[in-house]
């Protein structure tokens, strides 16, 4: 027997996902997809024209600021990723190249392993907040820079999926036609195991 729920009624999920009768789960890759191929104009987007035919307005514009925002953190990401290469290099280097691999190749399975499963925010944090302090100990701006930008890359990648998947379940909690849509494709429902 399966804990997943296929249907219920928007107003009965709401009750019972406040009440704590139920998981309301993103699939984050999915969600964060979703909102960063929204476009005025996108014919080959079918889920998106369907799905905003049966969301409010505010809700729409809300999407349409939610792929901005996210576009920029995915942005950061790749931008942090090239500074982080260029520092690594001049830094250290021919080993700046190989270090550039292996730093690359980690970023790939991180992003790989932060597109599902819960989103948290708390060891990458730590990790950024140890690294900031590695960079405000070190005795030169070269060495500072590449402490410093080190964690971003991996900070905006797990930032543009924990804020996808936020408001994607904000926006299936307040929306009944995005929910409707969305259901089975983006979120799912799980019945919380009582214990």
């Amino acid at each position: 027997m399966s804990d997943y729920i296929e249907e219920m009624p928007h107003d009965e999920m709401v009750k019972n996902y406040f009440e704590g009768k139920i998981l309301l789960g993103v699939e984050p890759a999915a969600a964060r997809k979703f909102i960063m191929s929204i476009s005025s104009q996108s014919p080959n987007n079918s889920f998106y024209i369907v799905t905003s035919m049966l969301m409010s307005n505010d809700n729409i514009i809300a999407l349409k600021k939610a792929k901005i925002f996210i576009n920029i953190v995915f942005s950061l990401s790749l931008v942090t990723l090239f500074a982080f290469i260029i520092i690594s290099i001049v830094n250290f280097k021919w080993i700046g190249i190989v270090i550039d691999i292996v730093f690359i190749v980690a970023l790939i399975i991180y992003s790989s392993y932060v597109s599902m499963g819960k989103q948290t925010l708390s060891r990458i944090v730590i990790v950024t907040i140890l690294c900031f302090l590695i960079a405000f100990y070190t005795k030169n701006i070269n060495d500072f820079l590449f402490y410093f930008i080190m964690p971003l890359p991996f900070l905006f990648t797990r930032l543009s999926y924990y804020f996808s998947v936020s408001f994607i379940r904000n926006l299936a909690l307040k929306d009944q036609g995005f929910y409707i849509k969305a259901l089975n494709r983006i979120i799912f429902l799980k019945k919380v195991k009582q214990t």
